[in-house]
């Protein structure tokens, strides 16, 4: 008989990993110290704090994907559960009830070397046997039939997560198998297996096969995703156990393996199982080993696919658990698999039936990854031998699985060019067509074979397999809304997104009860689903909405006519996801729209002041009021929406967004001097959000700042904008939650000093992409409005003295940050745990001394430059803790004040190392010679054995710059690179207590220059290898003593570059049209008039190159130069333009233009009257300065 569920001990008690293992006494089976928790909608932060300081409670792990909150208590949950179920807000609130592993060793190990070498005999026949040499005492495959499986399927692209005790992921059977997992027993990022049970499960499913080493599984080449839940003694808490099923859900997992349970229900857990099938990820998990009809979860779940135990002889395995959630059944007795340390054992138990289907449906996931979760179980079901009674029964459910009859049954499901399209009968009526066979005779009906909604989704899917993006599931209700659109084009002749009831998409598709529309894309004439879709995926809009990865769902319409285009094809797009709460879509404007009028008093939210470190400084944090935050739409002439929880910016169905908000600065006292400001933004759900696009926010023009609250759409849009604040943003650092950082500039200081004595108020819009795509919209809280809180409004933080400036810190001293700015505190990095090649976890306290041999040419230490001429000096610029530090893979957060800098590659997660300098002591105007940065190893332990992998610094664009203390993996990776410094570090270079010295060349030290004038922050990011094994470095953050530092020579201005009287942006503009003119005086022609009008035009056509990285005479939207000339007013016979990038000096500009016969004629032309200038410098993008003029001849 089996072990008893609860308390299996570790098969090493020695590899145990922590001491407070949630080992429980036979009863209750909870964690007494642990409660679940999930409020309902809308309750803010605020409240919820409240509630769990009344109860003296202290949250210490979040799902927010499923809105769950895990709680540390001072009293006994099963108590503290009833407490909290009885308040109003919370929807439910649960002890953290244990699971534990369903399988136990069943024989003894197999050495690796009684594993290698020449396979005996497999079974006769064509079907494909893998060379493994213990594949023919794996009797569970010739059972299930899976040599004929693989002649369908070999898994190829599929990752299964293995959400158990840990995976040895260096077994020589599991080595390269594995993909990036987590620890979420102990939350780190190293999900090593040290109990067992885990490694065998994970060989079931994804061993090395056909490798002539050990075993085969059923999966082949699928991946493993080692998710641990479970600790030593094979138990854990259901609130883990679900993080880790929303985790796998969250990063690519096609299939979930839970050979885990306990007899108590969790609705966490069940939201979590929830959560990932709507995702599209089919969940398999084990039904017990108790032999008892008792349910088991989460094998009884909704959803999940619940397996029990065979034997060799096709019957019920005694110790297999039964009843109505049992689903199907698999071998689960005496499966030979990998364990820890090489070897290779046979268990037995649920646990090791369930990995056996999880591979199956990896199989079948890999052969149509258009298929849901249920058409998973329903194709295992339905192919499974009935071993039992007749039909479905208790013990087996619908049988035990047959591999080779699952994956034969639909040998094409999601259509293909050639191939017919199986059905999910096998014997359908009518033809099976191909992609590119005849259409039948054109009708109002779809072709006869009723295939063409699968067949296009299905080469949707495969065009999103190839550039690595899940498939898409197919919604009934979607289709349902594609296909009456296909009718209704088919009956109008006509290709459009508008139906004859003047319904958009939007319309349609929640008609149908579609509740998180994406976008749809039309076709009309193609001949077939392949041509359809080829011509979609030559589109750049067509082919954003299909590569879209935000959407889950998909559904596609086709009818044919015998006139017209006479084929007819619609497909729509759905992201619906049970991830926190989506924002819902802009309502449509109505044919008379008018202003939105607030409910609530004008008056803003009193400022809070905060304690500065600064002595006599103080800080302020501003909020907009209610009716002066919102957002305009340009099919809203007259109206605004200022009463809304949403900043919604962008394009919906060619409707264009601006999100605008106005702070009043009335409550700053007279006086105020102001040193520091920064914006921050609170994200919305991107469930609208594509890949493509910048998003930015822009200080207005100060005429637009009396009766902001009644402005719509044409003044907000046409607004001048006296300042971008910086950084732009990407798609990927728009989120739920995240924070978006703008910190001011010295000239957007003076602008806001301006304002302070000026209109006493600072007016702001949000610019997103306008066009080229369907939906591609960002949005930020309020907090104002039904689905919003205060304390996600923006908040403008404000530093200021009164009366004479103080002096405020030099580049030794840290800037305050605003109170919701604070960085995450440090977490542990990569463990120092002990291995065969690293010294034990003291060795990292201190730093070895410096080898006593002659350093690497790389790493020599030059001395501190001596100024070579008079007038020059050197400074040394050592980074700040606050300032330096780690990011790492799939954190949103960073490790900035920690000792290390961690950089490279551990358990398959990439870290990168950081580090930003403060620039305020190099003088104002200064030229800078030479530029030294120099770092110092300090952790060395975890480098490779075998010294592979090179590490490089990256100096980054100065995007980056601002915010720097809020940047997490994900804006530190994909930030711009200006520079790679040499020398690019070998291994051989690395080492705690050496020095490696990167001397800048002249580009790079007229950056920082340049950096010195404007920024006045210079970063760098630290680049490691970032595959392969564990290889991981990392340079003294500065607590150490030998923080990174920038040793400068600096001395007066540079000839070529008068630093110290850098034009502003309007002598520039005004510098163009002089010269523009010059040139015309000197061919004899008049002078151009400056046009307020061409200016508008000119400074449109600038910011949309700027946020949308592009440089052409044609707009992201589409619009021609005299298009938007005539959008900018100006009556025009004629219209020239004139674009230019790369310099910042308006002289060279016109030269060049003048040295260009097109453009010189365009200069010079008689007809034109009238010009508009403007410029922009945008640091980080591919030209950094763009000039935009245009030239008219005012109409008569």
């Amino acid at each position: 008989m089996p072990p008893a569920p609860l308390g299996i001990p570790p098969a090493d008690p020695s590899a145990a990993r922590r001491d407070d293992d949630p080992t429980p006494p036979a009863d209750p089976g909870y964690i007494p110290d642990h409660l679940i928790v999930r409020f309902e909608p809308g309750v803010s932060d605020s409240v919820k704090q409240a509630l769990h300081e009344q109860y003296g409670a202290q949250v210490i792990r979040e799902i927010p994907q499923i809105g769950v909150q895990v709680l540390k208590l001072s009293a006994d949950a099963l108590a503290m559960a009833n407490v909290y179920a009885n308040e109003k807000v919370v929807r439910y609130a649960e002890p953290d009830y244990l699971a534990s592993v369903f399988g136990w060793p069943d024989g003894p190990p197999i050495a690796p070397s009684e594993a290698a070498g020449p396979r005996g005999d497999g079974p006769a026949g064509p079907q494909e046997v893998p060379n493994d040499p213990l594949y023919a005492q794996q009797w569970h495959h010739a059972k299930i039939d899976s040599s004929r499986a693989w002649d369908f399927s070999h898994g190829d692209g599929v990752t299964i997560a293995i959400i158990d005790t840990g995976v040895d992921c260096d077994h020589p059977d599991l080595r390269g198998k594995c993909v990036a997992g987590y620890d979420h027993f102990n939350n780190d990022p190293d999900p090593r297996d040290d109990h067992g049970h885990g490694t065998h499960v994970a060989g079931i499913a994804a061993s090395l096969t056909n490798n002539a080493i050990g075993g085969a599984a059923t999966g082949w080449n699928a991946r493993i995703m080692p998710v641990k839940a479970l600790g030593s003694s094979g138990n854990g808490g259901l609130a883990a156990i679900g993080n880790a099923v929303v985790w796998a859900a969250d990063h690519e997992a096609d299939v979930i393996n839970m050979s885990l349970g306990g007899f108590f229900t969790s609705r966490a857990l069940q939201d979590a199982v929830a959560y990932a099938i709507g995702r599209n990820v089919p969940v398999i998990a084990a039904a017990g080993n108790e032999s008892t009809s008792n349910p088991t979860y989460p094998a009884s779940y909704t959803g999940v696919v619940g397996v029990a135990a065979t034997t060799q002889s096709d019957t019920r395995a005694s110790f297999s658990n039964y009843g109505s959630y049992v689903d199907v059944a698999a071998p689960g007795v005496g499966i030979l698999s990998t364990v820890r340390g090489g070897s290779y054992q046979a268990w037995s138990g649920t646990s090791m039936a369930s990995p056996v289907v999880a591979g199956v449906a990896g199989l079948l996931m890999a052969q149509g990854p258009c298929r849901t979760p249920k058409q998973v179980e329903e194709i295992l079901e339905q192919t499974a031998d009935d071993i039992g009674t007749r039909g479905p029964d208790q013990y087996f459910g619908a049988g035990r699985i047959n591999a080779g009859k699952a994956l034969a049954l639909q040998t094409n499901p999601c259509g293909g060019p050639g191939t017919p399209v199986a059905t999910s009968d096998p014997n359908p009526v009518g033809s099976t067509a191909t992609p590119g066979a005849p259409t039948p005779p054109p009708s109002a009906v779809p072709p006869p074979n009723g295939d063409c909604s699968a067949q296009v989704e299905g080469l949707i899917n495969r065009q999103r397999a190839n550039f690595n993006l899940g498939p898409l599931a197919s919604n009934p209700a979607l289709r349902r809304a594609a296909d009456g659109h296909a009718l209704d084009m088919a009956i109008m002749r006509r290709c459009t997104h508008t139906g004859s009831n003047g319904s958009d998409p939007f319309d349609r598709m929640t008609e149908q009860g579609y509740a998180s529309p994406y976008g749809e894309i039309v076709a009309c004439g193609q001949t077939s689903p392949d041509a359809a879709v080829q011509a979609w995926m030559n589109s750049a809009g067509h082919r954003a909405i299909i590569l879209c990865p935000r959407c889950t769902e998909v559904g596609a319409g086709c009818r044919t006519t015998s006139d017209g285009y006479r084929f007819y094809w619609a497909v729509n797009f759905g992201s619906a996801r049970v991830t926190a709460p989506s924002p819902t879509l802009p309502p449509r404007p109505s044919g008379t729209p008018t202003p939105t009028k607030p409910a609530a008093s004008p008056t803003p939210p009193p400022p809070t002041a905060i304690p500065t470190s600064i002595p006599g400084h103080v800080d302020v944090v501003l909020r907009p009021a209610r009716n002066r935050i919102g957002w305009v739409v340009s099919s809203e002439p007259t109206g605004n929406h200022f009463d809304s929880s949403y900043t919604y910016t962008g394009t919906w169905n060619d409707r264009y967004y601006h999100g605008a908000m106005q702070f009043d600065l009335g409550e700053l006292p007279a006086g105020a001097y102001i040193h520091f400001a920064r914006l921050t933004l609170t994200g919305q759900p991107s469930d609208r959000v594509n890949k493509l696009g910048t998003w930015s926010v822009n200080v207005l023009e100060t005429d637009v700042d009396a009766g902001f609250e009644a402005h719509a759409y044409p003044r907000i849009h046409g607004a001048v904008v006296d300042a971008k604040l910086l950084p732009l943003l990407n798609a990927d650092d728009i989120d739920n939650g995240v924070r978006n950082v703008f910190s001011l500039s010295p000239s957007q200081l003076a602008v806001l000093q301006a304002r302070l004595a000026g209109s006493r108020r600072l007016s702001l819009r949000m610019d997103g992409p306008t066009g080229g795509d369907f939906a591609n919209l960002a949005s930020w809280h309020t907090g104002y409005g039904p689905d919003s809180q205060i304390d996600l409004a923006p908040e403008l933080w404000i530093n200021y003295t009164i009366g004479t400036p103080q002096a405020v810190p030099t580049a030794t001293a840290t800037e305050p940050l605003p109170p919701s700015a604070t960085p995450l505190p440090p977490t542990a990095g990569p463990s120092p745990t002990p291995t065969e090649t690293s010294p034990p976890p003291t060795a990292t306290a201190t730093a070895p001394p410096p080898l006593p041999t002659a350093l690497p040419t790389a790493t020599l230490i030059p001395p501190l430059v001596t100024p070579p001429t008079p007038g020059f000096n050197a400074i040394d610029i050592p980074a700040l803790p606050s300032d330096t530090g780690w990011v790492r893979q799939f954190e949103v957060g960073n490790h900035l004040g920690d000792p290390n800098t961690y950089t490279g590659v551990y358990q398959r997660t990439v870290y990168h190392g950081m580090t930003q300098f403060d620039l305020s002591a190099v003088p104002p105007g200064a030229s800078i010679q030479e530029v030294h940065l120099i770092l110092t190893g300090n952790y060395a332990e975890r480098l490779s054995p075998y010294g592979n992998g090179q590490w490089e610094i990256r100096l980054l664009a100065a995007d980056v710059d601002p915010g720097w203390q809020l940047h997490g993996f994900d804006r530190i990776s994909d930030a711009d690179e200006l520079a790679t410094l040499l020398p690019v570090l070998r291994q051989s270079d690395l080492d705690a207590g050496r020095a490696n010295v990167f001397a800048l060349r002249e580009s790079e030290v007229r950056e920082v220059e340049w950096r010195a004038a404007t920024t006045g922050k210079v970063s760098f990011r630290f680049d490691g290898p970032r595959v392969g094994p564990s290889n991981i470095f990392s340079w003294d953050a500065g607590p150490s003593g030998t923080p990174p530092r920038l040793s400068i020579v600096y001395g007066p201005p540079r000839s070529d570059q008068p630093l110290p009287n850098v034009p502003t942006d309007e002598q520039r503009i005004q510098a163009i049209v002089d010269g523009i003119n010059a040139e015309r005086a000197k061919a004899g022609l008049p002078g151009l008039a400056l046009s307020a009008a061409l200016r508008r035009a000119a400074e449109q056509h600038t910011w949309d190159m700027t946020s949308h990285r592009f440089f052409d005479h044609i707009g992201s939207d589409g619009s021609t130069p005299a298009e938007r000339v005539a959008r900018a007013g100006f009556r025009a016979s004629a219209v020239e333009q004139l674009i230019a990038g790369n310099s910042g000096s308006a002289e060279l500009v016109v030269a060049a233009w003048m040295g260009s016969a097109a453009h010189r004629d365009r200069i010079l032309s008689r007809q034109m009257t009238h010009i508009g200038a403007f410029y922009d410098h945008a640091p980080g993008s591919p030209l950094g300065h763009y000039w935009t003029v245009d030239l008219a001849a005012a109409a008569p």
